[in-house]
């Protein structure tokens, strides 16, 4: 856990307008891993990434909701076992991994994929979709998360064992979709894939247990749902494109830094003996 004054200085970062992608990589190093073992999933998030699915996280966890989303699979190191159950499509598997680390919710994938699956093992559990309204801004943020983890299987990044492990299960989740990262966003599949997938969800669970639900429409709905008070605060709206986008900025910085700093102290070393090599020329 971090010291006090770090999570202090941290908080008032957050409050003030810190990012959901920087407050995931803090959460990388400082993250506290004694969390007891879930019973039960109460709240499924059936949306998949981008659908406003980092809000749904924040307000599940204002909640008083243990939520698990993407950013927990780095986190916790989940990749590998997340690998076996998408292998396998075990929804079985999925459960396993969100109670044991106690999850009580999960939202966005990898748990999104299997949505319609965790209902059915957990009847009493809430299923909240998550849509946006215009597809295609859909569409051209999954091009972000393309982006950033085009930058992520790069050196240095793919050298941290973790991270590369994660940059794997990711490509291999959106293969699995349908929607692959690994190349030009292919815009009639991953459309197709966002529409299929939200009407099987529809289909699929039964209506009183499913909240077709867009963050524009704030606590009501999501609180009367859940069947818990709605709180005095305003509804979180979390950017996380934005997030993403400061954090891409960072990461191909740290990049360049990577590659040009042997060269520049090449260059350094060089001019430095060149310049020995003068003194001595003159000393003789």
């Amino acid at each position: 856990m971090p010291s006090q004054p770090l999570s202090l200085l941290w908080g008032k970062f957050y409050a003030a307008g810190g990012n959901f992608v920087l407050e995931a990589v803090y959460d990388l190093f400082f993250h506290d891993t004694q969390t007891p073992a879930s019973k039960e999933l109460v709240v499924i998030g059936a949306g998949f990434a981008r659908t406003g699915t980092a809000s749904l996280y924040t307000a599940l966890e204002i909640l008083g909701f243990h939520t698990y989303h993407m950013r927990d699979v780095l986190i916790q190191n989940h990749s590998s076992q997340w690998q076996r159950a998408l292998r396998e499509e075990s929804a079985d598997a999925a459960a396993d991994i969100l109670l044991k680390g106690g999850y009580n919710a999960t939202v966005e994938t990898p748990g999104a994929v299997f949505a319609v699956q965790l209902a059915r093992k957990f009847p009493n559990a809430k299923v909240v979709l998550t849509t946006r309204s215009d597809p295609q801004k859909w569409l051209g943020n999954v091009r972000s998360i393309a982006q950033f983890h085009a930058v992520v299987g790069r050196l240095p990044w793919s050298l941290w064992p973790q991270v590369a492990q994660f940059d794997f299960v990711v490509h291999e989740i959106w293969d699995a979709i349908g929607c692959s990262l690994r190349r030009e966003i292919n815009d009639t599949s991953c459309l197709e894939l966002y529409h299929g997938h939200n009407a099987k969800v529809r289909a699929e669970v039964p209506p009183g247990q499913l909240l077709d639900f867009h963050i524009s429409q704030g606590w009501e709905p999501l609180c009367n749902f859940l069947g818990v008070p709605v709180p005095d605060q305003p509804f979180p709206h979390t950017n996380d494109k934005e997030g993403m986008t400061v954090a891409l900025g960072v990461l191909t910085s740290v990049s360049v830094v990577f590659f040009l700093a042997p060269a520049a102290v090449l260059f350094w070393t060089l001019r430095r003996c060149c310049r020995r090599g003068e003194a001595k020329v003159k000393a003789s």
